[in-house]
């Protein structure tokens, strides 16, 4: 008999499982900070305790990875999964228990998913979530392989409304990048992020610019207390009980380098920014193209 969707998507995670959990050096200092000696002796005796923490943990090394999403995408229709087969996998899941083992450098450890996660562990699968089926025949045409998958992936992950204005900005992004190439990932995580939080009537540009001052703002009272603190000492501000709040200036730098880019590629144009003076370093100017690039920073030309 022909497995059905429920079949195919079930033996997709349990090939992941089967395969080993290894643990980053990054992910390992998070469990050792977080729950102690990461040995195999004592993290099996941890992850086999009745413990909220031990619960934690399990849930993190079960945590769905983009290539686990990749896989079961390629068995989903635009529609993704009805609620039915949706909980049908999840009692398959509980009545037979997932099983992995969780490799910190030279030591594995098994790890067994109890019922009371799987719920949550299908959940972040987002398989009954849809994809617009005129975005998902686009990166279907326009993306080959495994780039389309990661594409239509993080379009399922995503909270859109698919309303014409969404859709448009969409498809003129992807039939101006490759997910291959710098900066495809960055730039749509940054257009998803608009799309999200877009509210009826929306405009895209008018949404952009409104954060691109927000962000100018921000690195304008950054450097005005960078200012502040060269005239005083910061023991005078905490004794006052002043606030020194940290902003990241390259963060906000970079956001708005996306935000033209974005502009660039959807609008045929920059950004606009106020034309005041912006008291931060915006690097050296080596070449024409970085003089243009600030010229269009600042006056959105």
């Amino acid at each position: 008999m022909k497995p059905n969707i429920v079949d195919r998507i079930e033996a997709e995670i349990r090939r992941r499982y089967n395969e080993d959990i290894v643990i980053d050096p990054d992910t390992a200092h998070f469990i050792e900070s977080s729950f102690g000696a990461v040995g195999s002796t004592a993290l099996t005796a941890f992850l086999s305790s009745d413990s909220d923490e031990a619960a934690v943990l399990v849930d993190l090394l079960f945590s769905p990875e983009e290539s686990l999403c990749c896989r079961i995408e390629k068995h989903l229709a635009p529609k993704g999964l009805m609620k039915t087969d949706r909980e049908r996998l999840a009692r398959r899941l509980r009545k037979r228990p997932l099983a992995a083992r969780a490799r910190i450098g030279v030591s594995r450890v098994r790890v067994v998913m109890p019922p009371d996660l799987v719920d949550g562990f299908v959940g972040r699968l987002f398989l009954d979530r849809p994809v617009d089926e005129t975005l998902a025949a686009m990166v279907s045409q326009i993306y080959d392989g495994q780039a389309s998958l990661q594409v239509r992936s993080r379009l399922r992950q995503a909270r859109l409304s698919r309303t014409d204005p969404e859709k448009k900005a969409l498809s003129r992004y992807f039939k101006a990048l490759n997910p291959d190439r710098e900066p495809f990932w960055p730039l749509l995580e940054a257009l998803i992020g608009f799309l999200e939080a877009a509210k009826e009537p929306f405009d895209l540009f008018t949404a952009l610019a409104d954060r691109k001052t927000a962000c100018l703002r921000h690195l304008r009272q950054a450097s005005d207390r960078s200012r502040t603190l060269q005239k005083h000492n910061i023991e005078t501000f905490l004794i006052g009980g002043d606030r020194m709040p940290h902003v990241d200036t390259d963060a906000l730098v970079g956001e708005i380098a996306r935000i033209d880019d974005l502009g660039q590629l959807l609008f045929g144009r920059p950004v606009p920014s106020p034309a005041a003076g912006l008291p931060v370093d915006l690097g050296e100017v080596a070449s024409r193209r970085d003089l243009d690039r600030l010229t269009r920073f600042f006056t959105g030309s």
